[in-house]
């Protein structure tokens, strides 16, 4: 199964810090964010991601490299100038004759990836897009 991670964001409501470090990058509980997803996406034996990168783009790939110390394939596209949010699709070569899951690098979510592909191939459909309507009211406690 393939996955495209898609990491080349400026993160521009987090700057000063996405100056020196990709969003994607930020850790949580000492481990990027980036890896989180890598990870998960390994789990349902996803195991060919390409990630989409532009903005500080030598981190991400110094970090992960091929990818094998995840025992995935890890392999990359760079935008040069930045092709906006689905633009980087542009670049990426299918591998394989099935579906490709899409993912944001900011956004952690609980997808069942077999239901989702099982899903998506049952209706026939060119695209499936899972969205969610959520919000987490931050006490003012924690902004001080």
């Amino acid at each position: 199964m393939q996955a495209v991670i898609l990491a080349g964001g400026e993160g521009t409501r987090l700057k000063p810090f996405t100056q020196v470090l990709p969003k994607s990058m930020f850790p949580i509980y000492n481990m990027p964010l980036l890896e989180i997803i890598v990870r998960y996406l390994h789990s349902y034996e996803i195991d060919d991601i390409t990630i989409a990168t532009s903005h500080l783009s030598r981190y991400i790939k110094h970090y992960f490299g091929d990818g094998k110390q995840f025992g995935i394939n890890i392999s990359y596209t760079t935008e040069d100038v930045p092709l906006g949010t689905a633009g980087p699709l542009k670049l990426i070569s299918n591998k394989s004759n099935g579906p490709i899951i899409v993912k944001v690098s900011d956004v952690l979510a609980d997808i069942d990836y077999r239901e989702l592909i099982s899903s998506h191939k049952k209706s026939g459909a060119i695209g499936t897009m899972v969205i969610c309507d959520k919000s987490i009211e931050i006490p003012m406690v924690y902004l001080r």
